[in-house]
């Protein structure tokens, strides 16, 4: 069993926010009539109201603790220290990425959000921790 599944099923989630979000912006730009130019600053993204900037703020959180699952599933891969608890947890922290995606992207309640994150972060940190004593063995 390899990792590749899941690596590139978390692939698709940043696609599919990506796409959410440039048609929650375009669709924002034209209902309020927002000239593209007026966005040219970070803080002239105050522009678009909040709740149209959800995906937006999903696609930047993607960056941030994920990319440790990509470095995670490249290395149990690399050191083929692949294996059933390291396929199926691997499944269930990008499972848990997708709902986190959706609650951020879509009614954004906070603590739904933060209850997935917080689960798909313990899962991420025990891979992490199995892989390394793993290694060591």
């Amino acid at each position: 069993m390899n990792l590749y599944g899941s690596l590139f099923s978390l692939v698709v989630l940043y696609l599919l926010v990506w796409v959410y979000m440039f048609a929650k912006r375009l669709k924002s730009m034209q209902t309020h009539r927002i000239n593209p130019q007026k966005l040219n600053t970070p803080a002239s993204k105050s522009l678009i109201p909040e709740e149209e900037s959800f995906p937006a703020h999903n696609f930047v959180n993607l960056f941030e603790v994920p990319v440790l699952f990509f470095i995670f599933g490249l290395t149990c891969e690399q050191l083929k220290l692949t294996d059933n608890i390291f396929f199926f947890g691997s499944w269930i922290y990008v499972g848990l990425r997708y709902i986190h995606s959706f609650i951020q992207s879509t009614y954004n309640k906070v603590m739904h959000r933060f209850n997935v994150y917080f689960l798909s972060c313990m899962v991420l940190w025990y891979l992490w921790i199995r892989l390394i004593i793993k290694f060591y063995q």
